[in-house]
């Protein structure tokens, strides 16, 4: 391996190092100025470090951190950065990493953020109000009734139904046991000639 795969290797190493190792910054050695941020979820939030003038923290690491989590770090020694967002709507600025934007922020968004190295070191504890929106009189009425209605005619049209099957059966019955209303005629006329014709015979 060339030497200069060796220096990047080693670099990214060391950036990792210091996310899992995020304790290793001095910012719990100073005064800390704690400020409430309140949004709405889908809002777009916005944090702003004061760069730090101490002599000390020029060339620095510049850091946001969530909680314990190290969300971003940038190394100006060695011109690199890693990101270990916890949701794809946060972004800082390489070129301005003393900028942390969240958009669309979320209950997830929920917590405490601090900057490093900052003048007076500053946090922000971020809560999202989430505002639940009620449901309109009418509509809420419309989703009742329309069940109702069109399970009533649904009900109305099988009785309906089974009334006029019903009948047609009832009808078909009758008239199966009854047989055709001329028969009996029919019956009553072929005697009335049979009894005519004996009589003339024997007259």
């Amino acid at each position: 391996m060339t030497a200069d795969l060796w220096t990047r290797l080693l670099q990214l190493l060391f950036l990792r190092f210091l996310l899992l190792c995020a304790d290793s910054t001095d910012i719990f050695n100073k005064n800390i100025h704690t400020m409430n941020r309140n949004a709405s979820q889908g809002e777009t939030v916005v944090f702003h470090c004061n760069e730090s003038k101490d002599e000390e923290d020029k060339g620095a690491d510049v850091g946001w951190r969530k909680e314990q989590i190290l969300l971003f770090i940038y190394s100006p020694y060695y011109n690199q950065t890693v990101r270990n967002y916890t949701s794809s709507r946060m972004y800082v600025d390489p070129n301005n990493p003393w900028i942390l934007q969240i958009s669309d922020v979320q209950p997830s968004d929920t917590g405490t953020y601090t900057c490093f190295p900052s003048e007076v070191q500053e946090q922000w504890k971020l809560i999202i109000e989430v505002t639940e929106s009620e449901p309109e009189p009418h509509r809420e009425m419309f989703l009742y009734i329309v069940p109702s209605v069109t399970g009533a005619a649904a009900v109305c049209l099988i009785i309906f139904c089974v009334v006029m099957i019903h009948r047609k059966w009832k009808k078909k019955q009758a008239t199966d046991i009854s047989g055709p209303k001329d028969a009996p005629i029919y019956i009553n006329i072929s005697l009335n000639k049979a009894a005519k014709h004996n009589y003339g015979v024997a007259s």
